[in-house]
């Protein structure tokens, strides 16, 4: 085996890819095996044999022979849910196949730490009783899933790659192996490259790093060498926000002649992907197919069947999810949804639904939420993967397509069913077939392939100004410039994860230093491509209080070449102006030049006579009370009519719900039996009370069905007989009981411009008795209002002025109680509305009013944006 060592600043690739003759390169970073490509691409002789570059777990791959199928990992999942017993599933709590996944991926990655360290089971030595526990039941299901892969005639990756099945064919047209940059080598690696020198092939390891920094026994990475003087020209600047250091960023960009090569040391989503043009700067990360236009359509379809259930009437749906989907932009695009279908969605809402039916569906007689419905009832009938795959080459799914991406959405979306068809030719989904809920599971499959894929976002070469890499995707190479940013603690170095049941002393009791060399890898790959590159600029952002701060390799590199922090070009105090530029067109000030005077003072809502049709308006006591809050408030509710978009279903127990209800239950028991209640038990008033809960079949959450029942059946029906005995007491001789009454309407002002306000009402209760007195009582499940029913004695008794007569009370529902209002409230009540209503006809203006609860209860605080003045 030959070892060969280059000094940072040296050219990899060229010092290590021959010209003139056919050699085998082998790499563990994908950059660079294609930099090394298009090298020697560049610059071979003519007419000489061809070098090959190659992957080294691809190479692996072709050295072991099977004439078995080889299955990949995505469709092992598969067949790791299928050899699960009932105790299986019961141990890992797992109901699904959903829900196999992740212990899945755990047991994959635990026999291929195995294979790959060449580890027997005798070693481990496990000294928790959990870990224990785990592994045996591993142990259990390998068995059986390698008896189900025998059966079959399958392998996967590890099985194939005994030593039995080696052969060094595939590498017999070159005499030498050259591994270029590989930092590790696992004990598996080692018996490779033993078996190819065996093969009288010349093993060769090229490497760009300190020699004494190798360890050529154990063949990894053992340590980090500076070097002793700094010959990149090395910049560190430092931000306060992430976007001073865009600013910065960009102005660096702007200087540039060529096309600058940025290195992004953040994992997560920045955002800068989405406010910076695609044609300048070009992101190289992949992007999750999660993001497309057609996974986020497929993503709300599962969403809604999961929530679409048949029953004996034909179907139910969560209104609560079509709703939030309805609103979802590539669900409307799908189903080319408009502001009007969707106005008759939220209908149902504003009525407090939750489910839909066919009968609410056929009410909306819209084509396109049956269209919805009809695709939902084809989902939920699927029952393997051929009928889904036939399910959905019928859907339009062009119409979602997106001309973004290099490797189009389409095509790989058409990929991943070509894939679910090999599945099914495989009969690997005969397990989710036998499942319960197999429609939901093989959808789910879908979207899980969906979400292997990944996509890049298209540019223009012409046009572009800056590259934007992840570290672990940048070529080893030589540089004249480079740019890094985000080079923060939580970035770099980034933590290790076993994703095994295995702890790191367990790794340790096992002989392997994992945490230590994914750490050395880590730092050699920042330092290496610093060294690497003539003039280099790293961008970190300190901010103390949110707990950012620098890497600790910033930190590294500052102290041992003395550096300090370089003045940046746009700081803190420049951010408000920056953000300005932004946000403020320029050409602002000109433009406002050119509006009217009224529309740049501050908007006023005017009052018109257009406002009241026909010169009327109809005040009742919640349009009352809307007026007195806030006449802005009454404007958009009772005036506009403009109702609060409701795309959030409560599913919690509602007040108002209940209220309807109480309400509905009371008046029928009183007109059916009068008060005194006559001829009436209470089976049958809880037949009469089980008959209207079924009316709200739909607008009761299932989960809270259960509770409407035990507060509603125990309470109301106390309540109602509390309340019969109630009135007994309160009235001697009843003539007449009425409930729901329509009181006569009376004009109680008139504005100057001839509209007339006129009060109206419906008492809830409204009784006659033999003396001549009236009762007027409003059943309340809440809080209720004496202006209500004071409201009501002034329409009953309008024109005769005598207020005397009338007993106002209101019946709490919830608490038995009759509460009677010994207070006479009628004139200050008319008074009152009199003066509300000329201020406002004064005025002119529907003005707001603020008040200390406006933010949450107000819904059309959004709009106004009232403050206090």
């Amino acid at each position: 085996m030959e070892f060969n060592y280059l000094d940072y600043g040296e050219n990899l690739i060229e010092q290590s890819v021959s010209l003139n003759k056919a050699e085998l390169y082998v790499f563990t970073n994908f950059a660079s095996m294609v930099e090394a490509q298009n090298y020697y691409d560049r610059n071979k002789e003519l007419f000489s044999s061809e070098s090959l570059f190659i992957m080294k777990e691809d190479l692996w791959d072709k050295l072991f022979l099977s004439d078995k199928t080889l299955i990949k990992e995505d469709k092992l999942k598969l067949i790791f849910y299928g050899v699960l017993s009932q105790s299986d599933k019961d141990f890992f709590k797992i109901d699904n196949y959903a829900e196999s996944i992740d212990t899945a991926y755990e047991f994959f990655h635990f026999y291929e730490l195995i294979s790959q360290n060449r580890l027997a089971l005798s070693e481990f030595e496990l000294r928790v009783k959990w870990q224990q526990q785990r592994l045996e039941r591993f142990e259990a299901i390998r068995k059986k899933y390698e008896s189900y892969l025998r059966n079959n005639n399958l392998v996967d990756r590890n099985l194939k790659r005994d030593f039995k099945n080696f052969s060094p064919e595939y590498a017999a047209d070159f005499d030498s192996i050259n591994f270029i940059n590989c930092l590790h080598f696992n004990d598996f690696d080692k018996e490779v490259l033993k078996r190819l020198e065996a093969a009288e092939k010349k093993v060769k390891i090229k490497l760009q790093l300190k020699e004494n920094d190798f360890d050529e026994s154990n063949l990894r990475i053992k340590s980090f060498t500076f070097p002793d003087y700094l010959n990149s020209e090395l910049r560190i600047y430092q931000s306060k926000e992430k976007i001073l250091q865009l600013f910065n960023l960009l102005a660096k960009i702007n200087k540039q002649k060529e096309t600058t090569e940025i290195i992004d040391l953040s994992e997560q989503e920045n955002g800068i992907e989405n406010i910076l043009s695609p044609e300048l700067i070009k992101f190289e990360k992949s992007i999750a197919f999660q993001e497309t236009a057609i996974y986020s359509f497929l993503e709300e379809i599962f969403k809604n069947m999961l929530n679409f259930q048949f029953n004996r009437e034909g179907f139910r749906l969560d209104l609560n999810q079509l709703l939030k989907s309805s609103y979802r932009q590539n669900f409307q695009l799908y189903y080319n949804l408009k502001a009007e279908d969707l106005q008759q969605l939220k209908s149902f809402a504003n009525y407090e639904y939750v489910y839909l039916d066919q009968e609410k569906i056929n009410n909306l007689a819209n084509h396109k939420f049956e269209r919805i419905i009809s695709d939902l009832k084809h989902l939920k009938n699927i029952k393997d993967i051929e009928s889904l795959l036939n399910f959905l080459k019928d859907l339009d799914i062009k119409v979602l397509q997106e001309d973004k991406y290099q490797n189009g959405d389409l095509e790989q979306f058409y990929d991943a069913l070509l894939e679910l068809n090999t599945i099914s030719l495989l009969e690997l989904d005969n397990n989710l077939k036998q499942e319960r809920a197999k429609s939901e599971q093989i959808f789910k499959l879908l979207l899980n392939y969906l979400g292997f894929k990944k996509l890049r976002k298209n540019s223009k070469k012409e046009n572009l100004q800056a590259v934007v890499k992840d570290l672990e995707k940048a070529p080893y190479k030589k540089r004249e410039q480079l740019l890094m940013i985000n080079a923060n603690q939580a970035n770099l170095p980034k933590e290790y994860r076993s994703n095994s049941f295995l702890s790191e002393a367990d790794l340790k009791r096992l002989g392997l230093e994992l945490k230590e060399v994914n750490y050395l890898k880590q730092k050699y790959d920042f330092f290496s491509t610093i060294f690497n590159t003539a003039q280099c600029d790293l961008f970190y952002i300190e901010n103390v209080d949110n707990n950012i701060t620098s890497s600790p390799f910033i930190e590294e590199l500052k102290l041992r070449y003395e550096l300090e922090d370089s003045e940046v070009e746009y700081q803190t105090k420049d951010q408000k102006n920056l953000l300005a530029e932004l946000f403020i067109a320029a050409s602002s000030k000109k433009e406002q030049d050119l509006l009217g005077e009224d529309l740049v003072k501050e908007d006023q809502m005017l009052l018109e006579k257009e406002d009241f049709p026909q010169a009327k308006l109809s005040l009742s006591h919640y349009r009352f009370e809307n007026l007195k809050r806030c006449p802005f408030k009454f404007y958009m509710s009772n005036i506009a009519n403009i109702e609060s978009e409701k795309l959030e279903i409560d599913k919690e127990l509602s007040m108002l719900m209940i209220g309807s209800i109480a309400h509905e239950f009371f008046e029928e028991c009183i007109e059916k039996f009068a008060i005194p209640l006559e001829n009436c038990s209470r089976s049958i008033l809880e037949t009469i009370l089980k008959e209207k809960l079924e009316e709200y079949e739909l607008q009761i959450h299932d989960y809270y069905k259960k509770y409407y029942h035990a507060i509603l059946f125990e309470n109301l029906i106390d309540s109602l007989f509390s309340l019969d005995k109630s009135i007994q007491k309160l009235v001697d001789k009843i003539v007449k009981v009425e409930t729901e009454v329509s009181l006569r309407k009376h004009d109680i002002f008139k504005s100057e411009e001839g509209i007339s306000a006129y009060i109206n009402g419906r008492p809830d209760i409204l009784i006659e008795a033999e003396a001549g007195s009236n009762y007027i009582i409003d059943l309340k499940t809440g809080s209720g209002s004496m202006e209500q029913l004071a409201l009501y004695s002034l329409m009953l008794n309008f024109e005769d002025r005598d207020f005397s007569n009338t007993i106002k009370a209101i019946y709490k529902i919830m608490e038995n109680d009759l509460d009677i209002d010994n207070r006479d409230r009628e004139e200050k009540l008319e008074l009152k509305i009199k003066e509300e209503l000329t201020q406002l006809f004064e005025e002119k203006r529907y003005k707001t009013i603020y008040k200390s609860d406006c933010k949450k209860k107000c819904d059309y605080y959004e709009i106004c944006r009232v403050v206090v003045k």
